[in-house]
């Protein structure tokens, strides 16, 4: 029976192909009964007559579905349907590390969010004594919530069975391994040299694919290559890719001591358990470390706000055409996008975050504009002669008078949707900054006046 999306697998209705490897085709399907989607990891049909492969697949679903860890994809069951044998898995929505990796790298702390649950998921695979052999950012799933979680254990084999049989796999460039009596295991440019080699492989070889890992997250460059198999085996085997720091990369030399480490190609010299190198990227998350560049356009960028959501940085820029403008730019990196197109400065989302307000200061005027994030005009929401600053929280837009009187400066909030003011509150002569509490309660701001400022507070507003 020839499976495809469209087939049905006893209760499973196959949806789409998510990949292929040599060890079997993985499909996004849907269970009828339980109305949840799964992935399902299925033989291609011209390779079922295998036996090897068949009791590499058993073997698969064995290792796998004795691991219970939230950051390795969970194994359902393992069924047969029109002799065919297949594997239900967790669907795990997202995209494979391969993908979320940049070109210049990832940021350190979004590196180090990745990184931690990927050795902890496989330092508890092997406390079970279970071996992944395949770990590569394409094994390796991002949902959207910021999950990890560590896929295929279709090259692992229990610690006591290693080299108990001729039967091994062919190592590939990237599709994943195709099975051959007396080859050797894994894809290339992530295996061991002791797997490059041939040689008895244990936990420790994927330690050595971790740090290849990692250094292609934190570089943006895979540690090892070649223009073919032969050449990349032999650059496992033998060479040593360079530091971070020698490619301009700014990371903690803690962490750069780490994968290096990771990267010794006597086992020996590595980490000799996941657990230590889980331990210390924990400690250097948490001690910090230099920040990382998150824009790298021309000019000036500044007044950086964050989006409702957490996912965007707005910030200020004067990179088209010597005028600030408001960008906006994923939090975890990514391509920088244009909001403004007649100037703009300081920005913040409103508090569903489905409308922008930024500051245009042109000659002696400011204004305060508003901006529908989902598309429309801007319209102009109040204009001062000093350019006074205003914030935005859960009442709406908070913001000085645009002159002060003997009594002082009143701060009102302004309701976006009727155009009114509220008077909040009366104080000193300031500067113009402001800043509110979430709830709306409370508000900063500097008292301006004399040879200096202070930062003053006033509260409990309802």
């Amino acid at each position: 029976m020839p499976v495809s999306p469209g087939s049905k697998l006893g209760p499973y209705e196959l949806l789409s192909l998510l990949g292929a490897g040599g060890m079997g085709e993985v499909y996004r399907a849907r269970d009828s009964r339980l109305g949840r989607d799964v992935a399902i990891k299925v033989l291609p049909a011209e390779r079922m007559a295998d036996e090897s492969r068949r009791r590499r697949f058993v073997q698969e679903a064995r290792a796998a579905s004795a691991l219970n860890h939230p950051n390795i994809v969970t194994i359902h069951e393992i069924e047969s349907a029109d002799g065919i044998d297949f594997m239900v898995m967790e669907y795990v929505p997202g995209q494979t590390l391969a993908a979320l990796i940049p070109k210049h790298g990832m940021r350190l702390e979004e590196a180090l969010r990745a990184a931690i649950p990927i050795a902890d998921a496989l330092a508890a695979a092997h406390s079970r004594g279970i071996v992944h052999r395949d770990l590569k950012p394409a094994n390796v799933a991002v949902t959207q919530d910021g999950l990890v979680k560590v896929l295929d254990f279709g090259l692992a084999k229990l610690v006591g069975e290693m080299n108990e049989g001729a039967e091994t796999l062919t190592a590939t460039e990237e599709s994943g391994p195709l099975s051959r009596p007396g080859a050797i295991a894994g894809t290339a440019r992530y295996m061991s040299p002791e797997q490059a080699t041939g040689r008895k492989v244990d936990a420790r070889s994927d330690v050595f694919s971790f740090g290849a890992v990692l250094y292609e997250m934190v570089t943006g460059r895979r540690a090892f290559g070649g223009s073919s198999l032969a050449e990349t085996l032999a650059s496992v085997a033998r060479e040593q890719p360079k530091a971070p720091s020698e490619l301009a990369v700014e990371v903690p030399k803690e962490l750069e001591r780490l994968i290096l480490r990771c990267l010794q190609k006597d086992p020996e010299r590595r980490f000799q358990h996941m657990v230590d190198v889980r331990v210390e990227l924990q400690e250097i998350k948490e001690e910090g470390g230099p920040p990382s560049r998150l824009t790298s356009g021309p000019g000036d960028d500044y007044l950086p706000s964050w989006s409702r959501d957490g996912r965007f940085i707005y910030y200020a820029s004067d990179r088209a055409g010597g005028r600030a403008e408001v960008w906006r730019i994923p939090a975890a990196g990514g391509s920088e996008e244009r909001v403004t197109h007649g100037g703009g400065s300081l920005a913040y989302e409103s508090a569903d975050g489905k409308t922008l307000f930024f500051m245009r200061e042109s000659f002696a005027r400011t204004s305060l504009l508003a901006l529908r994030l989902a598309g429309g005009p801007e319209r102009k929401v109040l204009e001062c002669v000093p350019p006074l600053g205003f914030a935005v929280g859960p009442g709406g837009v908070y913001h000085f008078a645009c002159e002060a009187s003997p009594a002082g400066t009143p701060l009102y909030v302004l309701d976006p949707a009727t155009g009114r003011d509220r008077l909040l509150a009366t104080v000193e002569k300031t500067d113009g900054g402001l800043a509110v509490s979430p709830d709306g309660k409370t508000f900063f701001y500097p008292k301006g006046g004399g040879e200096g400022s202070d930062l003053m507070m006033i509260e409990n507003f309802r």
